[in-house]
């Protein structure tokens, strides 16, 4: 059988021309076909994250995007909780930077970029109907008015929300009820725009009684116009996509000045909004869903260029590694497997995750500003997956690859295969959390976690270690370590209050309690494979970590607390962290009873030194996410060390220059008990690395970073 080319893909917007772009690079043979001609319009928002841009450069669709508006970062409005800046993050790389593009701009360039690379388009041509030949998939189609068939042995659904293809190839649902939507116009007059794309979350409903699964948002196309628009991801009876606009639009008249003379610029334009995405459901015989028609939109902010490039690139990647035989068409389930461990845990099949979703909005609004762990971890996995302000859950920690020793130590590729572990234990029942530990795009490097600290106690006597075990571990560690940074989330007023009549229902303890509890569970459930040794090791961990916070409970607010008082409540709540992966690393290591005890003594050392100059780096405006996260609560009167000692010695809760280093002082101190500890092992590779970590506890350098001190 004849056939027309390698790839035929159906629609050149984003999506499809990012996998004719990368097909083409490949040496394929590929039909591009538009329904369209070029320039044509879309509704869209056309804000592009510095994901996107990155993804742009990379295919060097960028020079032809020369002159438009740059954006910095985002602005998030909150219903009832203000707005917060979230910037993109410098020094990571150029481009550093968003953009605000139309699409009638962004999609032909796009796919200009794919023909200069080798691919045929064809415009003006409707597809009909998927049919096949021989097993092998083939499109019947009109171009000028003739009626043609076309032939390949993979075809790229990339027809948008409502796909023909999708359908027809039994991928979707003739009416899908997962189906949202989206509308759109365009704004001159308006006053003070900034760099910022802004969007508003969630709106309400007409009678302002309950909210509605949907956003709003303002993204700047010149210093005083904006394309503005409003999308929803769950239809609600009686709720008009239009109504809601209109709403919106008197909303930030109402509220705010900078939108009092806008006017408007020509009529609305709406499009369907597609959130079914099922990783098994993106693939059939001989074809791949991709971009809008897969079901890649963000439910909380409407993005998904980014996803269509993405995903263009990975169907490229499978159709390329797969195709043997241009007569055959290849088994394509590995795109499946691909989309999965990418995308995993934010997107999810439409209205099974509504009420979800819901939740989360409810706790988003009710933690707007909260900083503590479980919560800003939120916020990065729901509102900034692909990067806009803060940075990807997985890179919440420092990066201290230069301090690894390269002596034989496999500490990267046991991390991985650590990660891959969270993320099974997480997907079913929960698959949200899985953001919080996917790894996010390119090389995470060697995050200083607890992992880290057990991986490097068991290397310290290699011959005894059994790897998967190791993983295991590490991975019910982890668990437990992210279900101690929920359960600190917690906030007991809210808690006890949480079910009386007269106040609201406080939504992010009640997240705080079902994913601490959650995680915890889960913990022992994978530790209890290993045997009793390490689901007690785990609880005794545990038991000592909330021993130390109801301890920091009582003696909130007071000054007279002695050193000696306050230190064992921080071993307890803090330093256990650190003890418990070096415990763990030496039992499945066959150590000593010395041996044991010294592992143990590094690691609790190592947690006071790193929670100390935590404490202190709070206060010199650098410091790390880790340390934001865990920081004291000084409105209930959870007080640092730095600010202990100066509420003591002069009354103020800033500490002096003096304090700080002091405290930086005692960080030492621990420190070097740590890493004196290391004596009985010797130079072994393991134990240098760990005592440059005792070293890094305190000056936070590894690599290029600057020493601490300098900053003070």
């Amino acid at each position: 059988m004849n056939v027309d080319a390698d790839v035929i893909i159906v629609g050149a917007g984003p999506a499809g021309s990012s996998a004719a772009y990368h097909l083409a690079r490949l040496g394929r043979r590929i039909l591009l076909l538009e329904k369209g001609r070029f320039p044509r319009d879309k509704s869209c928002g056309d804000g592009l994250t510095r994901s996107s841009v990155r993804i742009l450069a990379s295919m060097g669709v960028l020079p032809k995007l020369d002159g438009a508006r740059k954006i910095s970062g985002s602005r998030v409005f909150m219903r009832g909780q203000g707005h917060r800046d979230f910037l993109y993050p410098q020094g990571l790389g150029e481009p550093d930077h968003g953009l605000v593009v139309p699409r009638f701009r962004l999609d032909q360039a796009i796919c200009d970029r794919a023909v200069e690379s080798g691919a045929d388009l064809r415009e003006k041509v409707l597809v009909q109907a998927l049919v096949y030949e021989n097993n092998v998939p083939a499109l019947d189609v009109i171009c000028d008015g003739v009626s043609t068939r076309l032939k390949a042995p993979v075809i790229v659904a990339a027809d948008g929300a409502t796909s023909r293809l999708a359908i027809q190839a039994g991928l979707a649902d003739r009416v899908s009820r997962n189906l949202g939507i989206a509308i759109r116009g365009y704004y001159a007059g308006i006053e003070g725009l900034q760099d910022l794309l802004e969007i508003y979350m969630p709106l309400m409903d007409p009678t302002d009684s309950f909210i509605l699964p949907s956003y709003g948002w303002v993204f700047p196309t010149d210093r005083d116009t904006a394309n503005i628009g409003v999308g929803i991801f769950d239809r609600r009876d009686g709720i008009s996509v239009r109504d809601l606009m209109d709403r919106f639009l008197e909303y930030l008249q109402q509220t705010d000045s900078r939108f009092r003379g806008m006017t408007s610029q020509g009529a609305w334009l709406g499009a369907p909004l597609n959130f079914a995405f099922r990783p098994d459901r993106c693939y059939g015989n001989g074809i791949l869903l991709v971009g809008d028609a897969a079901g890649l939109i963000s439910p909380f902010t409407g993005e998904g260029i980014a996803y269509a490039l993405e995903s263009g690139q990975i169907a490229a990647d499978a159709i390329h590694r797969n195709l043997r035989n241009s007569r055959v068409s290849p088994d394509l389930s590995d795109y499946a497997l691909m989309l999965e461990r990418r995308f995993l845990g934010y997107f999810e099949t439409g209205h099974q995750s509504a009420r979800r979703y819901l939740f989360l909005w409810h706790v988003l609004e009710s933690t707007f500003h909260n900083e503590k762990p479980l919560f800003a971890l939120c916020r990065k996995a729901a509102l900034y997956p692909e990067g806009i302000g803060e940075s990807n859950p997985s890179q919440i920690l420092d990066d201290v690859s230069p301090l690894i020793d390269r002596g034989g130590l496999r500490v990267r590729e046991d991390l991985l295969a650590v990660g891959e572990l969270l993320i099974h234990a997480l997907r079913r029942d929960w698959p949200f959390l899985a953001r919080l530990s996917a790894a996010g795009q390119g090389d995470p490097g060697v995050p200083f976690r607890p992992a880290l600290l057990l991986l490097l106690s068991a290397a310290l006597k290699p011959s005894h270690v059994d790897r998967e075990v190791l993983h295991w571990a590490s991975c019910s560690v982890e668990l437990g370590y992210l279900s101690a940074l929920a359960h600190l989330s917690i906030e007991e007023e809210a808690w006890q209050t949480q079910f009386a009549e007269d106040r609201p229902a406080n939504w992010g303890t009640m997240l705080a309690v079902m994913a601490g509890d959650f995680l915890l569970s889960k913990a022992y459930e994978l530790s209890a494979r290993l045997g009793g040794g390490v689901t007690l090791a785990l609880a005794d961990a545990m038991s000592l970590v909330s021993e130390g916070r109801v301890r920091e409970q009582r003696s909130a607010f007071r000054q007279d607390l002695s050193e000696m008082e306050y230190l064992e409540t921080l071993t307890l709540k803090m330093a256990t962290l650190f003890e418990l992966p070096c415990q763990l690393g030496a039992q499945f290591s066959a150590f000593t009873q010395e041996e044991e005890a010294a592992i143990r003594l590094f690691g609790r050392n190592l947690g006071l030194a790193f929670t100390l100059t935590d404490q202190v780096l709070e206060w010199t405006g650098k410091s790390s996410e880790l340390g934001k996260l865990m920081s004291c609560d000084r409105n209930r009167g959870v007080y640092s060390w730095p600010v202990l000692r100066s509420l003591r010695t002069g009354g103020l809760a800033t500490p002096t220059t003096a304090i700080l280093e002091e405290t930086l002082a005692e960080a030492g101190h621990y420190a070097d008990v740590a890493r004196e500890s290391l004596a009985v092992f010797g130079n072994e590779p393991a134990a240098q690395t760990l005592r440059r970590l005792a070293g890094y506890a305190v000056d936070r350098k590894a690599g290029s970073n600057p020493d601490l001190r300098a900053l003070l």
